[in-house]
């Protein structure tokens, strides 16, 4: 179960706040009862009676009259809550229902069942079994809520207020036009609207901090911007530059302009507070190009250019680091130039690995031409001398802090699980790995006659095209990644039973996992 912090009093079911200066919610009877918050990732916002943080769902009674909810009934997709006998919503109050597998203590109320992090259709009805309300509940964050805004009526995800007034946050920008492959020959027009002033960007960074953000006043023309100048791709070698992409060899950036992408990142603002940021991508290109791109997986990673070629925290540049080392600014670790320039050892910001060097990026995956799934990720540098290379390889993970912990969907065609060869439909992590030349092909060459054999354990894996900030980033082997979720998947392996180790490093376990290793390698060495 999820841990929280524990307060000094937790909410519960029949110790709701009541406010006395609720405002009016727009177009709701005052007679209604309604779902008006829902977290989908509770950490720190509320803790139940135990001190543990379980998702939680806030009901609203705006009117003047305590509402009887006895018999009223909330579900999922999978299971249903009945509220028992002298369930009440306070007059002018709420009521907060806890969403765990938990029995119900004392006067708390837990629904038996969790909610999806990856959103899903929240419903509630009433003792008849007519249908309140069905709610659809976006992905969201840790400690992000979706709400109602007390002033429009409209939903927007915001800082959670379990038991009284809803956080006045704004509802984040709508788009005319659907991610997606758009045909040049024709006249493309988006239109953002939103209740507060609409700021946008084009170059993968986030209106709402980004110098670059523009406000938002007529249609965007969306148009073939291929032949604009290059500006991601345009990285290359540079001697003594904390912006080179490689360390020694005399990497050139193409002298012609990549194929291009409309990436639209767009924000709302109102009394100084902001929505959530809205990131959509736009292939407007030739019909031929559109039909090419129809056959395979095409997949759009935005990120703010800076995460990836800033000197400090640039994950794809060598950065400040390596310009100090070569100075010999690191006594424990001294500048060797005769070391290969692929050499993992060397001290760079793309060889560099951790938590630390892993950044957000807005993932989304288009199968014939169409979006299919998309998600906040984490994003590094795959790879040990490969990540030297200009095309570098990405490993992505879905984490808690970015929304789902899981992507759920069927990332790889013909990806089945070695134990019983269902679909695997869920992943922790995948990886992106460069076909930059010839020898970089034969992984998937050499994996796919192996994936047969039951005593090997293989990775499957897709051709897709990747681009970056909407430039065309070149070929890539879409893969799974070994993690103890992959064991999981594909042999049915519980992941508390799993200990990963790769390079004597433990990557999943403990360190008496790592030891017991090492204690079974000697052992079987000592004959």
């Amino acid at each position: 179960m999820k841990r929280g912090k524990k307060r000094a009093a937790a909410l519960t079911a029949a110790a709701v706040l009541l406010t006395q200066s609720m405002p009016a919610f727009a177009a709701v009877p005052e007679s209604a009862v309604f779902i008006s918050e829902v977290c989908t990732q509770n950490r720190a916002s509320l803790a139940d009676g135990s001190g543990n943080a379980p998702d939680w769902i806030e009901l609203c009674c705006p009117g003047g009259k305590d509402a009887d909810i006895s018999g009223w009934t909330l579900s999922d997709s999978g299971a249903a809550f009945t509220f028992p006998q002298g369930s009440k919503v306070p007059a002018g109050g709420y009521c907060v229902i806890f969403a765990d597998k938990q029995e119900a203590a004392g006067n708390e109320l837990h629904t038996g069942f969790a909610l999806s992090k990856s959103g899903e259709t929240l419903t509630l009805k009433d003792a008849s079994g007519a249908v309140v309300q069905a709610l659809e509940i976006p992905p969201l964050s840790e400690d992000e809520t979706y709400g109602m805004l007390p002033d429009s009526g409209e939903w927007a995800v915001m800082q959670p207020s379990p038991g009284k007034a809803n956080f006045r946050a704004v509802a984040e920008p709508q788009f005319s036009l659907a991610s997606g492959f758009y045909d040049a020959a024709q006249s493309h027009e988006l239109t953002l609207s939103a209740s507060g002033e609409i700021y946008y960007t084009t170059d993968g960074s986030d209106p709402s901090v980004s110098d670059t953000a523009v406000r938002y006043q007529a249609p965007l023309t969306l148009r073939d911007r291929s032949s604009e100048p290059n500006q991601l791709a345009a990285m290359q070698f540079e001697n003594d530059s904390p912006q080179s992409i490689m360390l020694k060899t005399n990497y050139r950036a193409p002298g012609f302009a990549v194929e291009k992408a409309h990436v639209i990142r767009a924000a709302a603002k109102s009394e100084g507070s902001w929505s959530r940021t809205v990131t959509n991508t736009y292939f407007v290109l030739p019909a031929d190009r559109c039909a090419y791109y129809k056959n395979i997986k095409v997949l759009s990673l935005v990120t703010p250019p800076e995460n990836l070629n800033d000197p400090e925290r640039g994950i794809y540049v060598c950065g400040q680091q390596y310009l100090d080392w070569k100075a010999n600014k690191f006594p424990d670790d001294p500048y060797d130039s005769r070391r290969s320039e692929y050499s993992a050892l060397n001290r760079a910001n793309f060889f560099s690995s951790g938590k630390e060097w892993e950044r957000p990026v807005e993932f989304m995956l288009f199968a014939e031409n169409v979006p299919a799934v998309s998600q906040k990720l984490g994003i590094r540098i795959k790879g040990a001398s490969t990540c030297a290379l200009a095309q570098k390889g990405f490993n992505l993970f879905a984490r808690g802090e970015y929304g789902d912990t899981k992507l759920n969907f069927r990332l790889i065609d013909g990806n089945d699980a070695a134990d019983n060869g269902k679909a695997i439909k869920t992943y922790d992590s995948f990886s992106l790995r460069p076909v930059n030349y010839c020898d970089k092909m034969r992984d998937m060459t050499v994996q796919a006659p192996l994936s047969d054999l039951p005593e090997m354990a293989t990775l499957d894996e897709e051709r897709c095209v990747v681009f970056l900030d909407g430039e065309y980033w070149g070929t890539y082997d879409l893969s799974e990644k070994f993690s103890s979720f992959f064991f999981q998947s594909n042999y049915g392996v519980p992941e508390e039973q799993i200990v990963y180790i790769k390079d004597d490093e433990v990557k999943e376990g403990t360190e008496a996992d790592g030891d017991a290793y090492q204690g079974l390698l000697e052992q079987i060495a000592e004959g």
